[in-house]
């Protein structure tokens, strides 16, 4: 098995390799709002299960001003969530916070723990190994009331459209 980030497993699917993607709501929907033919056909998680984490020294969004967060590649889930959540605590992204690309989670919570940045957006389970290094959460995505899917399961118009009975027996 591979694991493809949602980013380049959007644009696989949007090429036609594939006839069914799982991926984060937010990627796809992005990528639909830019024109993809994407659509929604099913959700396993309701709910993100991602975390924006920092260095124990913040205690609150305020204290981000003038900071660094990482996320994985520009456009991906941790980027697309960061953003309004930002925006949210009156923040704006690349002017009051800088936003640096860091390729996965694991090297987020080493780049924290080291200081070479003061917080970045992780899922589980890597957040399990940030708290064990005592990196403090700010932002909890499942709580946070925000109803985003985590896991979608996506299908182009044109697909569902010329094979509705496969469509529907995946569904099943």
């Amino acid at each position: 098995m591979i694991y493809v980030q949602g980013v380049q497993l959007i644009q696989v699917h949007v090429a036609g390799q594939l006839d069914f993607s799982t991926v984060s709501s937010v990627v796809y929907l992005q990528a639909s709002v830019e024109g993809a033919d994407l659509v929604q056909i099913g959700s396993s998680i309701d709910g993100q299960i991602m975390k924006v984490m920092v260095h124990p020294s913040i205690t609150k969004p305020q204290d981000l001003k003038g900071k660094t967060l990482a996320v994985t590649p520009f456009g991906s889930l941790t980027d697309l969530l960061i953003r309004p959540a930002l925006k949210n605590w009156g923040l704006e992204p690349q002017k009051d916070v800088k936003l640096i690309q860091i390729g996965r989670m694991p090297d987020i919570v080493t780049a924290i723990s080291q200081r070479t940045v003061d917080g970045g957006v992780i899922s589980f389970p890597t957040s399990i190994q940030a708290e064990k290094l005592n990196l403090k959460t700010l932002l909890d995505y499942a709580d946070s009331g925000y109803e985003i899917p985590a896991t979608t399961v996506v299908i182009s118009r044109k697909f569902g459209k010329s094979n509705r009975d496969e469509v529907l027996r995946f569904l099943k």
